[in-house]
């Protein structure tokens, strides 16, 4: 029997065990504005009541060469919402932050400072996939707002290299990105367009390289400077034939890979609302009809697909476009995708073919175009443009900057989370709700996360219910003999009621003057 009994034990163990996730990332935390990166391991426990407890151990502070140890951040029993495959949690409260384990560390700064303010969110999805962000409020302690931000999304939603940071010998192409260098096709190696690496970079956005492309001539006819995500095909010496195009799972990219053993297509995860880049543009002869350069970002099914079509393709999912990019400096150029016009494919956004240019037109131009690019992102959005509480508009607009409200007063039966009505900005945002009961009454969090998890923001509507009347005791809103009946009882120790609802004189006492008094409301009210 102990052994049987000790075997449970070690499974019930084990099962817990099981429960618990470790997140390895980066954690970014600002101090009064300046930040400081250092990586970290997050450990996220469900609870057999199906709450989590949330675990930072051994958080410090860094700022230059000074690093100052805080301790454990520990959040217990916090209510979840799974939406869509992500979990949401949130918690605005104050928590004793604990000495962290580290042998090495004699001394911890956070049992020192007694119960701190904090607002944590946290989201995470079954790819083990983990953004977190956590307020914390020193202000009266230290004179110091901290904000932490703990992600190992890292470059899951992004285009690889998008900043262009890494380039290689073996192409002398960015990582990832590919140009004639790397094509196919029988005119590859002779196509004029060039790409390369470029010091010139916008500023203030702590970039250090761009990449440039440059148009060229070939029999006298001007090749466009071109790069893309996927692979260049060379298939014709005529500048607009189709078989010059870029491809993505196409029968020259599907399985194929660049020098570097990189495949030439990209896979999505979840679907973008625009695409932003830097960009340059220069051309060595002045234009008057093809003037412009062009930027084409196509998200498919993850079937192939090339640009220029040459046919009517059915697995786009969305398109972000400029193909009237005019002579510029450096400029931030945001591009939102246009799902609507595509809606009829049904196509499941799987993967993405960017395209840029020197002109918007094959062989048009001049030789000598070139067009910088820096800072490729796909960017996410997640906000509401509408939330309603039954019959009450709460948030009408996505630029409306509340985020907290109370309905004060109410005297409905417990909000249920079917109960708010939203709308969600975000292509691929989720939206978790959760009401859970309080002293005053009930608290309503509404969280919307973005598709790449790096964005959320939290609705809180706290409802206060309606004081009860003086004298119903029963709080069944009538004031009548029941509750002189369960005053009584009060008094005779068989019914159990706080004493700041039956004190009705206010003498601190509950007594049977509190009974003359009850049976004095109810006859002046008759």
């Amino acid at each position: 029997m102990k052994k049987k009994l000790l075997s449970l034990f070690a499974v019930a163990v084990c099962s817990l065990s099981a429960l618990a996730t470790d997140y390895t990332g980066t954690l970014t935390v600002t101090v009064n504005g300046s930040a400081s990166s250092q990586s970290a391991t997050i450990t996220v426990d469900e609870n057999a009541d199906n709450t989590y407890n949330l675990v930072l151990k051994n958080f410090v502070l860094k700022s230059g060469d000074q690093t100052v140890p805080v301790g454990n951040i520990q959040i217990d029993s916090l209510a979840a919402v799974t939406t869509s495959g992500v979990t949401m949690l949130y918690v605005d409260r104050s928590i004793k932050i604990s000495a962290g384990d580290d042998s090495s560390v004699s001394s911890w700064l956070g049992p020192m400072l007694g119960a701190v303010p904090i607002k944590m969110s946290a989201r995470f999805n079954a790819s083990n996939l983990m953004v977190t962000s956590i307020d914390i409020d020193m202000k009266q302690l230290l004179g110091q707002s901290i904000a932490v931000l703990f992600e190992n999304v890292g470059t899951h939603f992004q285009m690889p290299n998008g900043d262009f940071e890494t380039w290689t010998s073996a192409t002398a192409e960015p990582r990832y990105w590919h140009s004639f260098a790397s094509g196919s096709g029988s005119w590859a190696g002779l196509a004029p367009g060039k790409i390369a690496s470029s010091t010139d970079v916008p500023s203030g956005i702590g970039s250090t390289t761009s990449v440039v492309v440059t148009s060229g001539k070939f029999w006298g006819v001007v090749g466009n400077g071109t790069f893309t995500n996927g692979r260049i095909n060379a298939g014709s010496t005529t500048a607009a034939n189709t078989a010059n195009h870029s491809e993505t799972y196409g029968p020259n990219s599907t399985t194929a890979t660049d020098k570097n053993g990189d495949l030439f297509v990209t896979p999505m995860h979840a679907a973008p609302d625009s695409l932003t880049l830097w960009l340059k543009f220069s051309q060595a002869e002045a234009q008057t009809t093809y003037k412009y350069a062009t930027v084409n970002c196509v998200l498919t099914d993850g079937t192939s697909y090339q640009d220029p079509e040459d046919k009517t393709y059915t697995n786009k999912a969305a398109v972000a476009s400029d193909s009237k990019i005019t002579v510029t400096g450096w400029k931030h150029m945001s591009l939102p995708f246009d799902y609507d016009s595509y809606a009829s494919n049904n196509a499941q956004v799987k993967a993405v073919l960017l395209t840029i240019s020197t002109n918007a037109t094959p062989g048009k131009g001049s030789s000598g175009d070139q067009v910088w690019v820096d800072n490729v992102k796909f960017v996410y959005n997640a906000a509401l443009s509408s939330l309603k509480f039954k019959d009450t508009q709460l948030v009408s607009s996505a630029a409306d900057t509340a985020t907290r409200f109370t309905i004060a007063d109410y005297e409905g039966d417990a909000p249920q989370a079917s109960d708010f009505a939203v709308t969600a900005v975000g292509k691929s945002a989720v939206v978790g709700k959760l009401v859970q009961a309080t002293d005053s009454g009930y608290v309503a969090t509404v969280t919307v996360v973005s598709g790449d998890l790096m964005t959320a923001k939290t609705y809180v509507v706290n409802f206060v219910k309606k004081a009860p009347a003086k004298g119903d005791l029963n709080q069944d809103g009538t004031v009548d003999v029941a509750d002189v009946t369960l005053l009584v009882n009060k008094l005779l120790g068989i019914a159990v009621l706080d004493d700041s609802q039956c004190d009705l004189n206010h003498d601190g006492i509950v007594d049977v003057a509190d009974v003359t008094t009850l049976v004095n409301i109810i006859t002046a009210a008759k």
